[in-house]
């Protein structure tokens, strides 16, 4: 459904809701939704970020869905083959277009001014309470997995300088990290309020993205000669595995494209916002975050193989180097987007927290360094004895993101219909979304299952060919 009009339609929080989560905010120069086409490509692509403009908005919600998981969707191509791989990434995109979509046209068609409202109009208080505990548990986890990256990046740099791999590997050298960068980083940068401060966050994590895309691209026609001449090494490479590894793959797919959450929030921030615009937004971001997965995924897996890491950069160097230089740069400049990443994922939580705890959504700076003090340091604390990312990755996707970007949006979508449920505007994403959650809980329970037998990934189904040690 178009929702442009012609008249411009505005958000249905604007000056009745100054303050709701969901309003226009003033620009400095007036524009319509068309203005953009008037200026020519420099002006459109080099120009200020301003508050509000779209380009800005789509940093905002690239920024949202990069993160932890991009780090391992070369693994997702290790176990589960690399057609599958390439399939996954290109099935995460559009489903994660798709439901935001859905969460869009709700939204601005029905005057709702968050999702939390979404998930109330579409399926009452049981759906509203739903969505918040899945809130309240996948956000601050999806924090932990950027600590965990963060902290394991330091680590690996620090082992390449000479720092004992042994003590790297420690809490203590965990916490000589991770207590320092949230006291300097996570915890200043979470405590500001507009997500249009996170714009450039977005900004820097493409570049970096874009950087480490480049080295693997660059560096993996030397990793793959060495790969298939060293004869102590078993390399084996098939398009489809068929086994219950899928599931762990399909559930760090879905992790890496969660966005929807924060989708409100920058549409708050949109000038002139519509249904035509925020579509652009989501379509772009997507799009921007599938390029990157892909160019990283297939690199990455095309240089190591059946021996590529769960944390791709953690590669050895190439024989003959002591060091990779340029992947090292690659590390830190990952942790940059860990650093931008992690403040746009607490924005929904704080926001959350206080509508479930206290029954409101505004708060003063006093409350708002109390509440972010105590997400920090639980946080904080739970990366430095916790550091296992792929079971993590594994049970957020499949269970929090599944049933917050798929199962509630289709719930709320096809409630809200004018149609019945079983006409084809609705059957088809409750098919299409169905299957996929059933997909990503199947996925916890095969994580649980490896977690509870001592067994880890890659060893269940018919794979016994799996090497994620460097040292193999």
């Amino acid at each position: 459904m178009d929702f442009n009009d012609g008249t411009g339609m505005i958000s249905p929080g604007t000056l009745r809701d100054a303050d709701a989560d969901v309003n226009i905010k003033a620009s400095k120069v007036p524009r319509s939704p068309g203005a953009m086409g008037r200026k020519n490509f420099m002006d459109r692509t080099f120009s200020k970020l301003d508050k509000g403009s779209v380009r800005g908005s789509i940093m905002s919600l690239v920024s949202a869905a990069v993160g932890g998981g991009v780090l391992s969707l070369p693994f997702v191509f290790a176990l589960s083959g690399w057609v599958t791989g390439v399939f996954l990434l290109i099935l995460g995109a559009f489903a994660g277009i798709w439901s935001n979509y859905l969460i869009a046209e709700v939204a601005i068609r029905k005057k709702l001014v968050n999702f939390d409202q979404v998930a109330k109009a579409g399926g009452g208080a049981c759906l509203q309470k739903l969505l918040a505990i899945m809130i309240l548990i996948y956000l601050p986890g999806s924090c932990i997995t950027y600590m965990i990256l963060f902290n394991a990046l330091i680590g690996y740099v620090a082992n390449a300088f000479g720092l004992d791999a042994a003590f790297v590997n420690t809490m203590e050298f965990r916490a000589i990290v991770g207590v320092p960068a949230t006291l300097l980083f996570y915890f200043p940068l979470s405590m500001k309020r507009d997500m249009s401060a996170f714009a450039y966050g977005g900004v820097a994590s493409v570049i970096a993205l874009l950087y480490v895309a480049l080295i693997m691209v660059i560096e993996m026609p030397w990793y793959n000669s060495e790969a298939w001449k060293d004869e102590k090494r078993d390399i084996q490479s098939f398009p489809v595995y068929i086994d219950l590894n899928i599931f762990t793959s399909c559930s760090i797919t879905f992790f890496a494209y969660t966005c929807q959450v924060q989708l409100m929030p920058v549409y708050s921030e949109l000038v002139n916002p519509n249904f035509r615009r925020i579509k652009k937004v989501i379509t772009r971001s997507l799009l921007t975050d599938m390029f990157f997965y892909m160019i990283i995924g297939v690199a990455g897996y095309m240089s190591t193989f059946n021996y590529t890491q769960s944390i791709v950069v953690e590669r050895p160097p190439l024989e003959g180097y002591s060091k990779d230089y340029y992947m090292l740069v690659g590390a830190l400049a990952i942790c940059l987007i860990m650093v931008a990443s992690l403040p746009v994922n607490y924005h929904p939580w704080r926001y959350q927290i206080f509508i479930f705890c206290f029954n409101r959504d505004d708060f003063n700076q006093c409350e708002n360094a109390i509440i972010t003090s105590i997400f920090m340091i639980f946080c904080t604390g739970v990366a430095i004895v916790f550091p296992n990312i792929t079971s993590v990755l594994s049970i957020l996707g499949g269970l929090c993101s599944c049933t917050m970007s798929y199962l509630i949006p289709t719930i709320a979508y096809v409630r809200m219909s004018k149609f019945k449920w079983y006409h084809h505007t609705n059957l088809l994403p409750i098919l299409f979304f169905g299957t996929l959650t059933i997909i990503g809980y199947i996925s916890v329970v095969a994580t649980v299952f490896l977690l509870v037998s001592g067994n880890k990934t890659g060893t269940i189904g018919n794979r016994t060919d799996l090497h994620t040690d460097p040292s193999a």
